[in-house]
């Protein structure tokens, strides 16, 4: 992601590239979840259509999911697979959502969002490996 440094001890090579392009990959989750929380109505007005946010949503993860493989270094290993399974269980359970749910109402829809977006947690703890390695955002 744009804003991220490098550490002085790998201003060069695999894990340098990989942080870059997690960052990438990374901007993309954020941007599915802001697509999918879009739906949410605030203070001015309703949000947008929830179809529209679900194909948003899906869309910016797929988009995610051809990344992964730009940063699996053994460093982050685990982190990679965790999250490159989050991936497929939030398109998984949008899937079902968008073939099945109807949710009713503000707080059914609160939740239901939440479920499509809860495995997505696992990013931040791949930003935590990264950090342990030395690499950290600006």
């Amino acid at each position: 992601m744009p804003g991220w440094r490098q550490s002085k001890r790998d201003s060069h090579g695999a894990l340098s590239a990989a942080f870059a392009a997690f960052g990438h990959t990374l901007a993309m989750v954020e941007a599915a979840k802001e697509a999918l929380t879009s739906a949410v109505p605030g203070r001015r007005g309703p949000g947008v259509a929830l179809a529209e946010a679900v194909g948003g949503f899906e869309q910016d993860l797929r988009r995610a999911a051809e990344q992964m493989p730009s940063w699996r270094v053994p460093e982050v290993e685990a982190a990679w697979s965790a999250c490159a399974s989050a991936v497929q269980e939030s398109l998984r359970r949008s899937e079902v959502f968008r073939l099945e749910a109807s949710p009713d109402g503000y707080e059914h829809l609160y939740l239901a969002l939440g479920e499509l977006l809860d495995p997505l947690g696992v990013f931040q703890d791949a930003v935590g490996r990264f950090q342990t390695l030395g690499l950290r955002p600006r």
